[in-house]
């Protein structure tokens, strides 16, 4: 039996391909893979699944494995905290990087990370998707509490958090 055709998981896709496609070009960028890679190597079952995943290394910097997450559409706050719970279990990243469709889910995501998840590991960072797509490699990421972090490769001021 055919699968029926759903929009939403369409654009969601088209807009993490779009995202992907900036951070493959982007300078500081290592290893980007999207989700469709990330299933074929998944090996934990339990460990929530980014739609995409790659390694953000700023000069004079150490490494730290990012998460993407590709936010189109307003979650409850119920549905915001499973998500921000299954993401604080993945020891493997430092960072999420969360690009949202507009602004309520941008606010959204910053109140819920606000609530619970504000000095967790990892570290969660917002961007529009507009701004990101339009502006490319200069975008500015912010954290919840709205510092504003560059990943512009010629002056970057998105660096680890000291331990």
């Amino acid at each position: 039996m055919p699968q029926q055709f759903k929009p939403f998981i369409f654009e969601h896709r088209l807009a993490c391909a779009r995202v992907g496609l900036v951070l493959e070009g982007h300078s500081l960028v290592q290893g980007f893979m999207p989700e469709s890679l990330l299933w074929e190597r998944w090996v934990q079952k339990r460990q929530k699944l980014c739609d995409g995943e790659f390694v953000y290394k700023a000069p004079d910097a150490g490494a730290e494995r990012v998460g993407l997450e590709v936010e189109l559409t307003l979650k409850n706050r119920d549905k915001l905290d499973e998500s921000l719970r299954a993401l604080s279990d993945r020891k493997d990243l430092a960072q999420v990087w969360w690009i949202c469709g507009d602004a309520t889910i941008l606010r959204a995501l910053k109140m819920e990370v606000m609530r619970r998840y504000w000095n967790a590991t990892p570290r969660h960072l917002f961007c529009l998707m507009k701004d990101f797509l339009s502006l490319k490699h200069k975008s500015q990421l912010m954290d919840a509490e709205g510092a504003s972090f560059k990943i512009d490769p010629a002056e970057p001021t998105l660096r680890p958090l000291p331990p």
